[in-house]
């Protein structure tokens, strides 16, 4: 499976800063309505900009690792997979894909 390691890297981030972003600002939204739990409204802003905070973050991983999984792979001669169309990125490795990106 091509891309199963960055797959495996952005999922783990993306649970990483989701539930983190989520957790501090339930913290801050208590804090901020005197330690009281949030109503339904302040608990869909907070899901609102978790969401949006974790795509922001996450996003340029995901490009990479769609870039790795579509790119055109090298024929099974050549040590590589069979040979599918794509884009040649030239990506090795999420490392390598985002030493390219930036």
């Amino acid at each position: 499976y091509i891309g199963l390691t960055a797959t495996c890297i952005l999922d783990v981030s993306y649970a990483l800063v989701q539930f983190t972003t989520l957790e501090q600002l339930r913290f801050l939204g208590a804090t901020m309505n005197g330690g009281q739990a949030l109503d339904t409204a302040q608990d869909a802003v907070v899901g609102f900009v978790t969401g949006a905070v974790t795509a922001t973050i996450t996003e340029p991983l995901d490009v990479i690792r769609t870039r790795i999984q579509t790119q055109r792979q090298r024929p099974m001669a050549a040590g590589g997979g069979a040979s599918i169309g794509g884009t040649d990125f030239g990506y090795h490795g999420l490392v390598d894909g985002i030493r390219k990106a930036s």
